[in-house]
């Protein structure tokens, strides 16, 4: 029976001795003509790998004969290899779900096992549990703490292979920490502040843990500690509370606490004054009495910050002077949360003064106009000033010798009024003053005229003859004026009547009288005399002519010239004006455009009566318009036509020496006479177009050119599509047939296919069918029609490598860390190299990364697992080939296990052991796992787990603490635990004394009797 050999899936097995035969008649049979079969008939040899199980072998030898002779022997192998199990690396941390108090964890790469035997083996058959003893997998949910996970599973031999990895799992959510709402209120009634409870009071929950209330610490802004009921400031206070659960994850809230304070100040004021005005004045100096003050049942109040106001607002303070009536004074003061306290007392001045009275000066005038009485204002108005009052002046009463009131604006009679004004104040002090009022007559008469009169000259006559009416007449303010004393004179101081004949122009008539004191008086009236008769007017006669030569317009003389005759005034011919249809001034020798022009003259006289005649100047128009035609033109045909459209530059334009001529009506025909226009399309050959056009008149004009067309059209060459490929296998060009095959149309010819010419890039004549090289290649392919138009087209054919290197990686390879590290240094037998079916790689190039990702190379380190190292290299086409090979490194360092000192102790006071802290909690280092102090077990000497703070009896105890890494590679450390016995003992009758007294115990034996043996040790008493 033999193991399997390691790492291997047989067992090489020798056979001793080989076997041998020997046959009765020919003796010793040479073992090379002996032959081994196994029970399936294979042929086997001494040295052989055989697989696990029962192997029978059958070795036969004949003789020359030959007869057969046989022998047969088992072959046991049995499989002492556990699996490889390969775990996920370690998850360092994951922190919990949102909300919840645990955490879902994938697992990558997931669990894999591999048997030197079995081979790979199928990862549902892997079971892995946690710490607890629970089945758990990937994506499980996994607690707040350090879990480790063991993933196991059996061979078909039922040998059990593992692996271990941790799942830290962390909690940092905060706790939900919940405030009262913001709380608004007033400070207590004569407090500095208010004393608030919270409700409701704060709480917290935690995704984890259940928070104690008790255990929420609220802070104001300065970081004092505050809770409900405490008395809080005026002001804003803003409280925080926070709480830590057992992760040390902090949550906290804040609310505000607004205290306001509305208690206003009390003020006290000065007591109430009375007095009169200091002497020549309005007002009073006034001093108070006490000062005002303030107190608040919060602030100090400065009795300077308390502001006095009178009844107007004024700000008014003690020794201020103040106005005869009754002032009432507010004093009032804010304080620091502006609530307002006042008081208020009286200032009680009163006024004994009488008011100076300012009256008008003397006043002499004469009485008002048609009036025995005159109007008078007074100069200036009565006033008066008072040393306190401001005196409305129109209190003050004005009257005269009578005693009757009187007035400014008031009537007087002519002769001497004295005045006098008087007014009292508001204390009835009367003041008065006087002027006088002298008034005399110089009143003159009011004249009445006849009304303006307009009249037109006396028929044949210069003159008209006028009639006033009404009559003049005159009335004064004392005389009765008589009509006929009234004298009337014209502009030149000649007496004028009523009926009497006045020039056709403006005369000024003033009629004049006296009264009784020689006032005179006067009026005036016009009289306008015009002349209506216009001047008669003689025309020349109608005129009809032609054009001036090469002119739109006739020179025209008019005979005769006009003339005209006034009744009254003498007419300068060169006076008349005569305009033509448009108003234009006109004169005989002018320019008559061709058309029927109407003239009109006209003269006014002196007096602008305007007299008027008319006649006609007919012009007509002979000559023809002038046409401008386009350059002659010269243009090829339009692409892909036998045409060409022709823009003609410039437009057909006319000009005519009367007419505007629109362009648009220009007619412009080819040689057939057929109409063509600008844009138009022309054959290929020379046409002759002719543009003409008529005047209003009738009068035609012409022109013409000509417009060469020519053919230098292209052919339209069209390619087959682009081509985009892969190399043929094996090989660095592909084989491209083009779809379709080229092919052209010209305007005019018609092009064989096989006329057409392709080139690659360097020129080279290429066809479809040709092999074409890994890379983009432009394909030109050119016909020329018959008039040696070239045509073309492009297109692109690439071909593109698709082929990866494949590349060669080094053996597996399965290694134990370097001694004293957490790694292994491992040189690959065979450097990674690659073959290209293009390229030529360098095995430089070739890069190898881990499972991580990182770049990894022959004697690097390699860490205490099974990594998984893939090489890859791309071509210059960047097709990228790799290969793998695995590194399983395995941990066999145990942990360095450090222990706590010896210990020497004695029994605790009235026992039998001692209590036995130790002084240094057992730890340990690994050189790969990081190792949890908790998991060190101690045992003593009968194997049972001890720890510090245990009871020890007294003897020698020999502590080992041990521990397993996750390879369970198992370290330990040993320290003794020495607790000894002492005791002192008194009798009366049996006094015993021993040198060794550490802690003097007192031990009273009864009865008085006893003996005590005692047997010494170095590390004790018994």
């Amino acid at each position: 029976m033999r193991n399997v050999d390691p790492s291997m899936a047989v067992a090489n097995v020798t056979w001793l001795p080989l076997p041998s035969a020997n046959d009765t008649v020919e003796g010793p049979i040479d073992f090379t003509n002996i032959v081994c079969w196994d029970h399936l008939g294979n042929i086997v040899m001494s040295g052989d790998g055989f697989p696990v199980g029962l192997t029978i072998v059958t070795c036969r030898a004949n003789d020359t004969v030959p007869n057969e002779g046989a022998c047969d022997f088992n072959i046991t192998i049995i499989d002492s290899e556990a699996p490889f199990v390969y775990c996920p690396a370690d998850i360092p941390l994951i922190y919990v779900d949102q909300g919840m108090a645990n955490a879902s964890v994938t697992w990558i790469p997931l669990p894999t096992a591999n048997d030197t035997v079995d081979g790979p083996i199928n990862a549902t058959s892997i079971v892995c549990s946690d710490d607890l003893g629970n089945v758990v997998k990937s994506d499980d949910r996994f607690q707040v703490r350090l879990t480790m996970v063991t993933c196991r599973v059996n061979d078909s031999a039922s040998l059990e292979g593992m692996c271990q990895f941790n799942i830290t799992v962390e909690d940092n959510e905060p706790p939900t920490v919940s405030c009262p709402d913001h709380i608004v209120d007033l400070s207590d009634l004569g407090m500095p502040g208010a004393l608030i409870p919270w409700i409701p009071l704060p709480t917290a929950s935690d995704n984890l843990d259940v928070i104690n209330r008790a255990s929420i610490v609220c802070t104001d802004d300065s970081g004092t500690v505050v809770m409900s009921g405490n008395l809080f400031g005026v002001g804003l206070t803003t409280v925080t509370c926070q709480v830590n659960d057992t992760a040390l994850n902090e949550g906290s809230c804040n609310f505000t606490i607004a205290i306001s304070d509305n208690e206003s100040p009390n003020v006290t004021c000065p007591m109430n004054v009375s007095t009169v005005v200091d002497s020549g004045s309005s007002a009073a100096t006034i001093l108070w009495v006490p000062t005002p003050s303030a107190v608040d049942n919060i602030d100090t109040i400065d009795p300077a910050s308390i502001i006095c106001v009178d009844n107007y607002g004024s700000i008014v303070m003690s020794g201020d002077q103040y106005p005869a009536n009754l002032t009432t004074v507010t004093c009032q003061v804010n304080d620091t949360q502006q609530n307002e306290g006042s008081c208020s007392f009286t200032i009680a001045v009163s006024d004994n003064e009488s008011p100076n009275v300012t009256c008008p000066m003397n006043v002499s005038a004469v009485v008002d106009s048609g009036s025995a009485v005159a109007t008078i204002l007074w100069e200036p108005t009565p006033s008066a000033v008072d040393n306190i009052d401001t005196i409305d002046p129109a209190s003050i009463i004005c009257v005269d010798n009578s005693g009757s009131i009187v007035m400014s604006g008031g009537q007087y009679p002519a002769n001497l009024t004295t005045v006098t004004c008087q007014v009292n104040d508001t204390q009835q002090n009367e003041g008065s003053c006087s002027f006088t009022i002298a008034v005399s007559d110089n009143e003159s008469p009011n004249v009445t005229c006849p009304m303006n009169v307009s009249a037109v000259v006396d028929s044949g006559s210069a003159v008209a003859t006028i009639l006033w009416e009404p009559t003049p007449s005159a009335v004064d303010n004392i005389d009765t004026i008589d009509p006929a004393s009234i004298i009337c004179v014209d502009n030149s101081g000649s007496i004028v009547t009523s009926g009497g004949q006045y020039p056709a122009n403006l005369t000024t008539v003033t009629c004049q009288v006296n009264d009784t004191q020689q006032n005179e008086g006067s009026c005036s009236f016009t009289i306008a005399v015009s002349d209506n008769e216009s001047p008669n007017v003689t025309c020349p006669m109608n005129v009809s002519a032609v054009v001036d030569s090469g002119s739109s317009v006739a020179t025209i003389l008019w005979v005769p010239t006009p003339s005209a005759v006034d009744n009254i005034d003498t007419i300068d011919p060169a006076s008349i004006i005569c305009v033509d249809n448009s108003g234009s001034i006109v004169t005989s020798g002018g320019q008559y455009p061709a058309t029927l022009t109407t003239v009109t003259c006209q003269v006014n006289d002196t007096q602008q009566n305007e007299g008027s005649c008319s006649f006609t100047i007919a012009v007509s128009d002979n000559e023809s318009p002038n046409v401008t035609c386009p350059m002659n033109v010269s243009a090829v045909v339009d692409s892909g036509s036998s045409v060409a459209t022709i823009l003609w530059v410039p437009t057909p334009s006319a000009v005519d020496n009367i007419d505007t001529i629109d362009p648009a009506s220009i007619i412009c025909v080819d040689n057939s006479g057929s109409i063509v226009t600008s844009g138009g399309q022309y054959p290929a050959n020379l046409t002759t177009v002719t543009c003409q056009v008529n005047d209003t008149q009738q009068n035609e004009g012409s022109c013409s050119f000509t417009i060469a067309v020519s053919d230098n059209e292209s052919p339209n060459v069209t390619c087959p599509m682009n081509v985009s490929a892969v190399v043929d296998s094996g090989s660095a060009v592909a084989t491209i047939l083009w779809e379709p095959t080229p092919s052209a149309v010209d305007n005019i010819d018609t092009i064989d296919p096989t006329s057409i010419i392709c080139v690659d890039n360097s020129g080279s004549i290429v066809t479809s069918g040709g092999q074409y090289p890994a890379n983009l290649t432009t394909v030109t392919c050119q016909v020329n029609d018959t008039q040696q138009n070239e045509g073309s087209c492009s297109f692109t054919i690439t071909v593109s490598d698709n082929e990866s290197p494949n590349v060669t990686c080094p053996m597996n390879v399965s290694a134990v860390v370097d001694s004293g590290s957490s790694v292994a240094t491992i040189l690959w037998e065979l450097t990674p190299s690659a073959v290209d079916n293009i390229d030529t790689i360098d095995p430089a190039s070739i890069i190898c990364v881990d499972n991580s990702g990182s770049i990894v190379t022959s004697g690097g380190q390699y860490p205490a697992i099974l990594t998984t190292v893939t090489c890859q290299v791309n071509d210059t086409q960047q097709n990228e080939g790799s290969c793998s090979f695995t590194i399983a490194v395995s941990d066999n360092e145990s942990p360095n296990v450090t222990c706590p000192m010896n210990v020497s102790a004695v029994v605790d006071s009235g026992s039998s052991v001692a209590t036995i802290l130790w002084e240094l909690t057992p730890s340990a280092v690994d050189n790969i796992d990081t190792i949890d102090p908790a998991s060190i077990i101690c045992v003593d000497n009968s194997g049972s787990i001890v720890m510090s703070g245990g009871q020890y009896p007294a003897t020698l105890t020999t502590v080992t603490c041990q521990v397993n890494d996750t390879q369970q590679n198992e370290g330990s450390c040993s320290f003794t635990i020495a607790v000894s016995a002492q005791w002192w003992i008194l009798d009366q009758q049996l006094p015993l004394s021993f040198g060794y007294q550490p802690h003097r115990p007192l031990i009273t034996l009864i009865p008085s009797t006893l003996q005590v043996s005692f047997v010494w040790t170095t590390l004790g008493v018994s």
